[in-house]
């Protein structure tokens, strides 16, 4: 029981020396060692398909309410049903104070998890990385990101034949320097 005391004690003097030097130390020494990590949530469109890319544009927002604009273009499977890889493609997130984020798809996978009976729309889960992501108020460094979405196309019967019209993207984009 003396040894548990002990334990407990010695963790709370532990606690408490961390805890003054964090509010000792100047706050620019946390920067010099720390990483910066941050999620944006992004919702947006396809505007341009070819059999193995899809582009797409649309607006985020950061935890700490960070607006921003995107633009992607990802290479994928020419199949993607009921499954596929995402190849490669460009990743870039402009937010409105000016930080411009930009990468490159490393990999990933595309899922169906919904089929969209009869001509309804169908649903896909991607998830994938990005390497080599630059910021431009962190220059020379380079950082990676996780991302991950759900795509809906919006299909209609057209002349007899089922068309997708229209496909939105909703998702998180995290990126880790």
């Amino acid at each position: 029981m003396l040894t548990k005391v002990r334990q407990a004690r010695r963790a709370r003097l532990a606690l408490a020396l961390v805890a003054a030097f964090a509010f000792a130390a100047p706050a620019n020494a946390f920067a010099a060692t720390s990483s910066l990590y941050e999620t944006y949530e992004l919702t947006g469109y396809e505007v341009w398909y070819a059999p193995t890319t899809g582009t797409f544009v649309g607006v985020g927002s950061g935890a700490a309410g960070d607006i921003s604009a995107w633009y992607t273009s990802v290479d994928h499977d020419a199949v993607i049903i009921p499954s596929g890889l995402v190849n490669g493609g460009i990743a870039n997130l402009q937010r409105v104070d000016g930080v411009r984020m930009s990468g490159e798809f490393s990999g990933g996978n595309v899922w169906q998890t919904s089929d969209g009976p009869g001509c309804s729309n169908d649903e896909f889960q991607i998830s994938g990385t990005v390497e080599d992501v630059t910021r431009t108020d962190r220059p020379g460094e380079t950082g990676y990101g996780y991302f991950t979405a759900t795509l809906k196309h919006y299909r209609a019967w057209i002349f007899g034949d089922c068309y997708s019209y229209s496909a939105k993207v909703t998702g998180t984009f995290s990126i880790l320097f």
